[in-house]
């Protein structure tokens, strides 16, 4: 296993036992690193990009169920980016505590557990209109689908337009891309786009499956989001 899915592999997949899982990724690092090393200390050992991608996977810890751990993201965004130990310590345990409480209150995966999926119908869509391509890489593609996520649900009026222009200021304080216009080369259409999330998410009576927000740390899971809008989104984002 490489750095890139190790890292995206922490931020976006847990077991229901903690103290497992972290003994089992400890042991990962250990091998990955020839015996040195933690969760921080690989964090700070990647590359500019791989490391961006695996603060938008702690990011959607916080959108979707922590937003005191969203605010400290914009409270200590410099540091973020100087990679300072002891706040990355912090990052990752709040993102742990976040999945793994989303995980032991939907165990079968029949409900809320779908809010782990926060930005990536869009983002997978955006990967694959973009050929899978190092134009756009997976935790960029997530970091779009998430704002446009965002841009849906106040269109829909689900959620106020200030926290969806917090959440896109904060992905461009952190480096991370915001728009579908940020990806190199040609901007994929919305008809594009939707055909690669018709095969991502089913399509009932014209309508998709998104995880969408109330607002920072209140994301949930509908399937009832007209065709329409997400269009409009998707042609202005």
């Amino acid at each position: 296993m490489n750095k890139t899915a190790l890292i995206e592999s922490l931020m976006s997949t847990f077991v229901e036992e903690v103290a497992e899982h972290v003994r089992s990724f400890n042991h990962d690092l250990l091998a990955l690193e020839g015996g040195q090393g933690d969760a921080t200390t690989l964090l700070q050992s990647l590359p500019e990009r791989e490391y961006l991608c695996g603060l938008s996977e702690i990011v959607k810890a916080g959108v979707i169920g922590d937003p005191e751990l969203f605010q400290f993201i914009e409270e200590h965004i410099e540091a973020i980016r100087q990679r300072e130990a002891a706040v990355l310590t912090t990052l990752i345990e709040r993102s742990i505590a976040v999945k793994v409480q989303v995980v032991q209150e939907d165990p079968t995966e029949r409900g809320v557990r779908a809010i782990l999926n926060f930005g990536h119908t869009l983002g997978h869509a955006l990967e694959a209109a973009t050929g899978f391509s190092d134009r756009l890489v997976h935790g960029e593609g997530v970091a779009i689908g998430m704002a446009l996520a965002f841009q849906l649900s106040v269109r829909l009026g689900l959620c106020p337009g200030q926290d969806a222009e917090r959440f896109v200021r904060h992905l461009k304080a952190a480096g991370l891309p915001s728009a579908i216009a940020d990806i190199a080369g040609a901007r994929p259409g919305a008809g594009e786009l939707i055909r690669h999330m018709a095969h991502d998410k089913k399509v009932t009576d014209g309508k998709l499956t998104f995880i969408l927000v109330h607002g920072l740390g209140r994301a949930f899971v509908t399937r009832d989001v007209p065709l329409e809008a997400v269009k409009s989104v998707l042609t202005e984002g």
